[in-house]
């Protein structure tokens, strides 16, 4: 990560279109300058710091919620469908073929789950 912040703008949009060329030069001009942002200070502070356990939290949110994850296999897709079945009124859509970064991944099957989500509200 330290290393990755040392890179400057241009050598991580290179980067980017040689490790994930899918996503097209203008994400991956948008993805660099974030790159920048995140620090191993920051990792930690994540760590430490969790915040609210997500089975006292999502029990709580009554509003329709989609959560949209990238692809996951056996236990780890069963956890997350777990932690969402906690939801009310939510649902979990599990993108085939996507990885940490679903939007740019797969989008257009991104896209035919948010439509079907917003069509039933």
């Amino acid at each position: 990560m330290v290393e990755r912040n040392n890179k400057t703008i241009d050598e991580l949009v290179a980067l980017c279109m040689k490790n994930t060329p899918q996503w097209g030069q203008c994400e991956c001009e948008f993805w660099a300058p974030s790159k920048k942002l995140h620090h191993p200070n920051n990792v930690y502070r994540r760590l430490i710091g969790r915040g609210p356990d997500k089975s006292e939290l999502f029990p709580m949110i009554t509003a329709p919620t989609l959560i949209l994850k990238a692809d996951a296999q056996g236990e780890v897709r069963k956890q997350n469908e777990e932690i969402a079945a906690l939801l009310p009124n939510g649902r979990i859509v599990h993108i085939e073929g996507a990885r940490h970064n679903v939007r740019r991944d797969q989008k257009e099957a991104l896209i035919k789950a948010l439509k079907a989500f917003l069509e039933e509200l």
